[in-house]
């Protein structure tokens, strides 16, 4: 029989050395017995309107540009791990178990600590209904700014094993941000050492991972770096905030929040928010704001502007793919939303109304095996 070397893991994750080999058979052998048993999925630690949302032993992820508080939505998901009792200005979000106890850690890397994270922390504490004078004791918090780049990994692992030394319950660990824990976030060595440690803990520990990690300012949804590439390819849930845009692509003071991605369920419906200077905090957006700002872009921004423009291109049928291109120009918009105006005002007759005040429906017609849009006055059809 063919005789095999064993090769040893190396330890710098705190797990015992053991062959390659001889640790992919012993799971193989676990994993068999596991599967002659009923599956039970565990219960969430945060929800929301009845889904679950964050799972323990998992890699979540929050991304959104600099600026679109995504420190402020981690912080309430912070005090609903620690709330013990319901907390109504959590936007929506609530701890599964109030009964249950997890240590949670919160590492941050940006904020100065003169002010900025204290306050964070402050208010971290007072949402979760408790006070600064007394602290919850399962709450832990440091900061890495002063820690140089290429050190920081290295010290979070040690402050990781220093708490568990006197921790055997579950931790949650919060990244604010994760990018700022390694010295390159686009050398694939560098992210992948801080994701394989990452994957280790969740997977042989009782660990949790909140992260926060910016996008890239001009590359649409696109995570920063190798490493936000990674990082989304093992994350159970990847959320996304963001300010709703105007027509001019503005931002608004509407505050989307969508999920991206998530392995447990169907993926939840996103929701809105604003930010409430008298609260220092995030609040749910009312209805009121979020029809104004829905309507200010659908309505006024693009269905009476794209109507106008149709009644200027379309002297003669033109290829769809010409009209698409036309409008997209014209109104520095995508693909989908000049195709969801189209739509409308074909599927709606629409009334285009020329200068003279003669109105005009879209009609779509085929010139070959295209497409093609054109208009007819007001009850009128043409056979193409």
């Amino acid at each position: 029989m063919k005789q095999y070397n064993p090769v040893k893991i190396p330890s710098q994750y705190g797990i015992p050395t053991i062959p390659y080999l001889e640790k992919v058979l012993h799971g193989r052998l676990a994993l068999k017995e596991k599967v002659k048993e009923q599956i039970r999925f565990a219960n969430p630690i945060i929800e929301r309107e009845n889904q679950g949302i964050v799972y323990r032993n998992t890699i979540n992820v929050l991304q959104g540009k600099a600026g679109a508080h995504k420190s402020r939505l981690i912080e309430i998901f912070c005090s609903c791990i620690l709330s013990v009792k319901i907390v109504s200005d959590l936007v929506g979000f609530v701890k599964y178990c109030l009964s249950e106890v997890f240590t949670l850690l919160y590492v941050d890397t940006e904020r100065n600590t003169k002010d900025q994270f204290p306050f964070a922390l402050q208010k971290i504490i007072k949402k979760a209904g408790f006070s600064p004078e007394n602290q919850p004791e399962n709450f832990d918090f440091i900061s890495l700014i002063e820690v140089a780049r290429e050190n920081r990994l290295e010290v979070l692992q040690q402050y990781i094993d220093r708490l568990r030394e006197t921790n055997s319950g579950h931790i949650i660990i919060v990244l604010d941000v994760i990018t700022d824990l390694i010295s390159n976030f686009n050398d694939p060595r560098e992210s992948m050492k801080l994701i394989d440690y990452m994957n280790s803990l969740i997977n042989t520990q009782n660990v949790t991972f909140l992260c926060i990690i910016h996008e890239n300012p001009s590359s649409g949804d696109k995570a920063r770096g190798h490493l936000g590439t990674e990082i989304m390819n093992k994350a159970s849930l990847q959320m996304q905030i963001a300010f709703e845009k105007t027509k001019n692509n503005e931002d608004t003071d509407l505050i989307k929040v969508k999920y991206l991605k998530t392995r447990v369920g169907k993926r939840p419906e996103p929701f809105h928010l604003v930010y409430s200077e008298m609260k220092k905090s995030l609040v749910v957006a009312d209805d009121a704001l979020i029809a104004e700002v829905d309507n200010s872009k659908k309505y006024h921004a693009y269905i009476d502007s794209v109507t106008t423009r149709l009644m200027v291109v379309l002297t003669a049928p033109m290829k769809r793919g010409e009209l698409i291109e036309d409008l997209k120009g014209f109104f520095k918009c995508s693909k989908n939303t000049v195709l969801d105006r189209l739509k409308e005002i074909y599927e709606k007759q629409l009334p285009i109304t020329d200068k003279d005040g003669s109105v005009y429906n879209l009609q779509k017609g085929k010139e070959g095996k295209e497409t093609t849009y054109y208009l007819t006055s007001k009850d009128e059809k043409i056979d193409l």
